[in-house]
């Protein structure tokens, strides 16, 4: 084959790395799996069939186990960058041929596939721009109208199923770059390429059924939030994907209603040079643009994510069990239909966990902002002035919607995310999306400021919590090469944080000195020794945070929630948390923060961006 020899590859190393690709590529599913052989002998032109191969294999040759490969073939067949750089080439010269043509399908593909892998290592600019390529070839090949004028009776002949089916690989590129769009978006926090009220393609099918030739009925993602899951409930389509996709446009509509509030405040070059804007924005114009509008926005979007885990397909929902992601070693012979199948939907429950509690913490951190601006951040009895005496113990429910609620759901998502993975094998980053790493990632952070600013859930727990959720990035960037930044950030965060903790007990022991002086010295006492401590473990030399303890899932589950942890039987029957509406009212006795608070306040408002 022409293919094999562009690529440097005999036959047997393409059908194996082609393997590979099946077996492990679970972030998207771009192909009918049944008919690839005839997809790739269908596609005359060799250039094209070549970007496409070398894209697939930037992916499997990850997975590559180098013995199994000629040895003339080696170095070559397990270098994911290898083939990346080929696609890279392959796919512009394909794209150049084309001239004012749209590239056909199968180049998409490659590029979809290519940006992909240059995701995973970061939403930098070469990956932001490659993103946008993905949206406006997509628009070329009408892939965001597949059905805007659908047929009303399903197909029933051969031929009509064929065509359905075809139809559906264009669906499936189509949300793949939707996804990889708001994942950028969201990352970089700006605006979407991809418009949703021209969004007139069907949410994608199960696999198995899309594989059968199987007709299944599906629907458009609604612009309204709380439309969406009733109506993908009502079409009968239980994919893993559409659904994983409907809970991720909830989070991206939350966020963006953050963006709206710290509109063009903030500078991502020079952040310390938007410190005054930011405090004025504090003092006055959060007042005024957070509207009846923006709180109906919210109840809204929550509405919508309760309805959506209400309305989640059952073999979909984690329920707080184990999750093995199959039972065979991770080898091409020992892998079975059936040890595959448990696999992919094992990463289905533990990545649509994910983006719930993700979507949980888009939408509560606006009241954590709420928070700021009211002084209540850290703050049990409500007063105007941040404290120290933020606690996660469990109050009286009639108390529970009042301050510091914002912050408490969000640690809340922190530690469910931390559950789910104390219950999931230690290999789980091969078979989940790269992209989840950020999401580990956030977690870590929110456990790191629940150690700094809540002294009493401060124990080893709580560093148990912190070196499991590192280690899971750190599993991200040896496997998928995400970036090296999220861990070089994490092992600072507590520091930094600690610092300026330190700065604002100063601030209070002196606002406050006249009647609770002897208060403030002992709680500075208390943060001065935690700081000590973390400064010898943090000494020169040392780039992480001690090593996890063995512990079983169990009994890190079954720690008392009084203590900041999850309860194992409260999460086993509720594993999403409790999704309430904080009841938070705007208070003109706060003054905003003052400047010796600078890294604290972006730190907060970088959750919120």
């Amino acid at each position: 084959m022409q293919v094999c020899e562009s690529l440097g590859l005999s036959v047997e190393s393409l059908q194996l790395l082609t393997n590979h690709y099946f077996e492990n590529m679970t972030a998207f599913s771009l192909f009918h799996q049944p008919s690839f052989g005839d997809k790739i002998q269908a596609i005359p032109n060799t250039l094209h069939l070549s970007a496409l191969m070398s894209s697939m294999f930037s992916i499997s040759a990850r997975f590559a186990d180098d013995g199994t490969l000629p040895l003339a073939e080696r170095q070559c067949s397990s270098s994911h960058a290898y083939f990346h750089g080929l696609a890279r080439t392959l796919i512009d010269q394909a794209i150049d041929q084309c001239d004012d043509d749209p590239p056909p399908l199968c180049v998409l593909q490659a590029l979809i596939l290519s940006t992909f892998y240059e995701l995973t290592k970061g939403v930098r600019g070469r990956a932001w721009r490659m993103v946008g390529i993905c949206v406006r070839v997509a628009y070329e090949l009408r892939l965001h109208s597949v059905d805007s004028m659908a047929r009303t009776t399903p197909p029933s002949t051969t031929t009509e199923l064929n065509q359905w089916s075809a139809m559906e690989e264009r669906r499936r590129s189509w949300w793949a770059i939707w996804e990889m769009d708001v994942f950028a978006s969201t990352v970089r926090r700006c605006p979407t390429a991809i418009g949703q009220d021209i969004n007139e393609t069907y949410l994608p099918i199960p696999d198995d059924l899309w594989f059968k030739n199987t007709y299944q009925s599906s629907c458009l993602l609604d612009p309204t939030p709380t439309e969406r899951s009733r109506k993908l409930t009502l079409s009968g389509n239980d994919s893993s994907a559409a659904w994983s996709i409907t809970i991720n446009s909830i989070m991206r509509n939350a966020q963006v209603l953050a963006q709206s509030s710290l509109h063009s405040i903030l500078s991502d070059i020079t952040p310390g040079d938007d410190f005054h804007s930011l405090k004025r924005y504090f003092h006055g114009s959060f007042r005024r643009r957070q509207s009846a509008e923006d709180t109906r926005q919210l109840s809204m979007l929550l509405k919508a994510l309760q309805q959506t885990v209400a309305d989640l397909p059952q073999r979909l929902a984690y329920k707080g069990t184990q999750l093995g992601f199959g039972s065979s070693p991770p080898s091409f012979a020992s892998n079975n239909t059936q040890t595959i199948s448990d696999r992919k939907l094992d990463a289905a429950q533990h990545s649509i966990f994910l983006a719930t509690q993700l979507a949980r913490f888009m939408i509560y951190h606006h009241y954590a902002f709420s928070e700021v601006l009211l002084g209540t951040m850290f703050s049990e009895s409500g007063s105007s002035s941040p404290s120290l005496g933020w606690t996660a113990t469990p109050r009286d429910p009639k108390e529970r919607l009042t301050h510091s609620e914002g912050l408490r759901n969000c640690l809340e998502a922190s530690d469910d995310i931390y559950a789910i993975i104390c219950r999931s094998s230690e290999t789980h980053v091969r078979w989940t999306s790269p992209f989840l790493a950020s999401t580990v990632w956030l977690a870590a952070s929110l456990q790191v400021l629940r150690k700094v600013f809540a002294l009493s859930t401060c124990d080893e727990m709580s560093e148990q919590k912190v070196a499991l959720l590192r280690k899971t990035c750190q599993s991200y960037t040896y496997l998928w090469d995400t970036p090296q930044s999220l861990l070089q950030n994490l092992d600072t965060l507590e520091q930094r944080l600690m610092r300026k903790k330190t700065e604002m007990v100063a601030m209070e022991v002196q606002h406050t000195a006249h009647s609770t002086s002897g208060q403030w010295t002992h709680q500075t006492a208390c943060l001065q020794s935690h700081e000590n401590t973390y400064n010898l473990r943090m000494r020169p030399g040392s780039h992480s945070l001690p090593a996890r303890q063995e512990t079983t899932g169990l009994d890190v589950l079954s720690a008392s929630s009084q203590d900041g942890n999850i309860d194992h039987l409260a999460f086993a029957n509720a594993p999403y948390g409790n999704l309430d509406i904080p009841d938070l009212s705007t208070s003109d006795d706060f003054n905003g923060f003052s400047e010796a608070d600078q890294e604290l306040s972006f730190f907060i408002s970088s959750l919120i961006g």
